[in-house]
């Protein structure tokens, strides 16, 4: 019954209804036919010539989440490539672009990062572009929540924010040198006709089908200089790959050069891998939260107890468990998108990919797979209990408990 509104989707935005399931979409039109008074033929038929209704399933189905200096070695990786950008290409402004820009944590991290290189707002421009044009205003505000800062360095709200009733208003020189505008990566006709030292997109190919992802990435080439830098997410990096970019070799940066570019010291090709804090599977995809002081020791990884062969023919789910329970954790990982591709979304995937990157000691990759687990099946009682011990490791109290509330069955 919804195959129109998914091929439409499909086609303005790229989006694969399997990236964030049927259910998902399911829950979204139940509000959008309350909210525009109509029965399900009749949105159907409008949804196509109606800029409300499309921008209102767009605002409903693209779910943001993003909060300053989210994967932080990319952000030192900026830093150490800056200066060395600017000298090689002699230009007197560095051109950032950030797409998606969400609600504006990541543009704004950027901008901080380069001040704190000690370049001054006239010596850069970042635009940010997005689809969602309700995150788009919010960005455009600078008004920001504690949850946005959650893992920053201590002192930086204080440096570069001013507090106003509990929320905290970026600085005005900061807003000034990023320029926010709706953007849509499949319509060339909405980006910027210019190139970019620096591309940001992270977390929009996966909601893509593998060939749109190439359609993604060559537009993503477009629009970079041929010594430029691309940084994406962590679980989209085979699909860089195997556009034939090359990786560079600073862990946990996700970031990739041109494969011209032969001559950079950075660049060597190679895999990166996902990872995030302190959790373990067992064969049962059973976990045991570490405390919040826990730090694991840089280089090592748990091998975990009762390691299972894996068995010829298992679904790759069982594969997936089996491996991680060897202690063969960037091995799981490497089969988590291969699992999203073939048997698309569930709770079960979401769950074990969270529990795989937090095993690995990356935080932020976790949280996003907790949550993902929990918006296909928000009951989730394991994914619920990592994800609580989680943010309390991070000292996020007020989220965790919030998460914990719904352990406590109703009486």
């Amino acid at each position: 019954m919804t195959v129109l509104i998914e091929q439409l989707l499909q086609q303005r935005i790229g989006m694969d209804i399997r990236s964030v399931g049927r259910q998902t979409l399911q829950r979204v039109l139940s509000a959008e036919l309350q909210k525009f008074s109509c029965n399900l033929a009749d949105y159907q038929h409008q949804l196509p010539v109606s800029e409300p209704m499309w921008t209102s399933l767009v605002e409903a189905m693209v779910v943001p989440e993003t909060w300053f200096f989210r994967y932080p070695e990319s952000f030192r990786l900026v830093a150490e490539l800056a200066s060395h950008l600017l000298t090689r290409q002699s230009s007197a402004r560095l051109a950032v672009l950030c797409l998606p820009c969400s609600t504006g944590e990541e543009p704004y991290s950027l901008a901080i990062t380069l001040m704190q290189q000690g370049y001054q707002p006239n010596q850069f421009q970042i635009d940010a572009l997005d689809i969602n044009t309700k995150v788009l205003a919010q960005a455009e505000q600078g008004l920001f929540r504690d949850y946005s800062f959650r893992g920053c360095p201590a002192g930086l709200k204080e440096r570069y924010f001013t507090a106003r009733g509990g929320q905290y208003q970026i600085h005005p020189d900061l807003r000034q040198s990023v320029s926010f505008r709706y953007g849509n990566l499949l319509d060339s006709s909405t980006l910027p006709q210019k190139k970019y030292h620096l591309v940001f997109c992270r977390n929009l190919l996966i909601y893509f089908d593998q060939n749109t992802q190439q359609s993604a990435v060559r537009q993503l080439r477009q629009l970079m200089l041929p010594d430029g830098y691309l940084f994406s997410g962590p679980a989209e990096t085979g699909a860089f790959l195997k556009a034939g970019m090359t990786s560079l070799t600073q862990r946990d940066s996700f970031a990739f050069a041109n494969p011209q570019e032969k001559n950079r010291q950075t660049a060597v090709a190679k895999p990166l891998l996902v990872a995030v804090s302190g959790s373990a599977l067992n064969k049962s995809t059973r976990t045991v939260a570490k405390p919040a002081g826990h730090r694991q020791k840089p280089g090592r990884t748990e091998v975990l107890p009762q390691a299972v062969p894996v068995k010829k023919n298992t679904g790759l789910l069982e594969d997936i468990e089996q491996q991680a329970n060897q202690g063969q954790l960037t091995q799981a990982l490497a089969l988590c998108q291969q699992a999203l591709t073939e048997l698309g979304p569930s709770a079960r995937l979401f769950y074990v990919w969270g529990l795989l990157s937090d095993s690995l000691d990356q935080k932020g990759n976790a949280e996003m797979y907790y949550r993902k687990a929990l918006y296909i099946e928000p009951l989730h009682t394991q994914a619920l209990k990592q994800l609580t011990a989680l943010l309390r490791a991070q000292n996020d109290h007020a989220a965790a408990e919030r998460f914990e509330q719904r352990l406590t069955p109703r009486k």
